[in-house]
């Protein structure tokens, strides 16, 4: 049996999430954050964290718990070396990317935060809930370096459009038809077809500046994959960005039984992966990906190779 495998670098997915955020839209790409859920949406993927989630304020500003910047903003856990000064109430963060340090520091009750060695201004200020501190989402992506964020919200979701994928804009006089948004994909991938695509369209509430969004999945023996493009209609253009980046249903080989037992699902794991390394553990998962609309196994396996230790992410659909 063919599996689904990725090699598991620093992303942990969650095996719980809770259900009443799939009453709201989750977007394919970028981050959806669900206000009051303690976590995020990473490209339709829920990673989920302790404690309180993210909270608006009486003003429309979306406040997030500083302990969790990294999750919140650049979609991974821990990246950061982080420290909480209990008596002056400041919150401080460090990274390193490619060379570059980025920093942070924020004190409660203020409306500025220091980030990257600049003094930025805030349109909220900086409160504790509960015994946590909460800064403006804003705030936290400059720190990620993020300046430019696109954000839409749909459904009382708030969608942070913070993927680093290009998107294809398309001018128009006036809100395009779905037939003009096809037409706009073909021009970047000859042979579309809405005949082999599924297609969602998802109307957004008063305060984004789309008029909808239309998503279109591959389909492969009329089995949905997460691979497909991303459309933004606004009512001058419409942005267009390619989605996914493996296929969770392949032809129906990766699905098994929900019955299936953790001890066979590890040997499959095993034979999948056909290595003669060290084998140091073995961890089931069951959970629900938003992106297929299907509940799967995760199966990581950790190897060692003298002394280099990876792991392996082998992925099996549910009937």
């Amino acid at each position: 049996m063919r599996r689904l495998k990725v090699i598991a670098i620093a992303l942990t997915l969650a095996s719980l999430t809770p259900f009443s955020a799939y009453a709201a839209y989750i977007a394919e790409r970028g981050t959806t954050i669900v206000p009051g859920m303690a976590g995020i949406y990473v490209d339709g993927i829920y990673m989920g964290h302790d404690g309180e989630g993210a909270v608006t304020d009486e003003n429309g500003n979306v406040l997030i718990p500083a302990r969790y910047i990294d999750l919140y903003a650049g979609g991974n856990y821990d990246e950061s070396d982080i420290s909480w000064d209990g008596e002056r109430k400041l919150f401080t963060a460090a990274r390193n990317e490619d060379g570059k340090a980025f920093t942070i520091s924020s004190a409660a009750g203020e409306s500025f935060s220091d980030v990257n060695g600049k003094r930025e201004a805030q349109e909220a200020r900086n409160v504790i809930i509960g015994d946590r501190l909460y800064i403006p989402v804003e705030t936290a992506l400059k720190y990620y370096g993020v300046e430019n964020i696109g954000v839409s919200f749909a459904e009382g979701n708030v969608i942070l459009n913070i993927s680093k994928e290009k998107s294809d804009v398309f001018q128009t006089e006036g809100c395009a038809d779905d037939k003009y948004v096809e037409n706009c994909i073909k021009t970047m991938d000859a042979e579309f077809s809405a005949d082999n695509f599924t297609k969602k369209i998802v109307e957004t509430d008063d305060n984004s500046d789309a008029e909808r969004f239309v998503i279109y999945k591959y389909t492969v023996d009329e089995i949905e994959t997460n691979l497909g493009y991303f459309a933004a209609v606004y009512n001058d253009r419409v942005e267009i960005t390619a989605i996914g980046g493996e296929i969770y249903n392949t032809a129906g080989e990766a699905v098994v039984d929900g019955n299936i037992t953790e001890d066979e699902l590890k040997k499959m794991a095993l034979e999948a992966d056909g290595s003669s390394r060290e084998v140091i553990s073995q961890r089931v998962d069951r959970h629900f990906v938003p992106v297929v609309g299907r509940e799967m196994f995760d199966v990581t396996t950790v190897y060692a190779n003298g002394d280099i230790v990876y792991e392996t992410l082998n992925r099996y659909i549910i009937k």
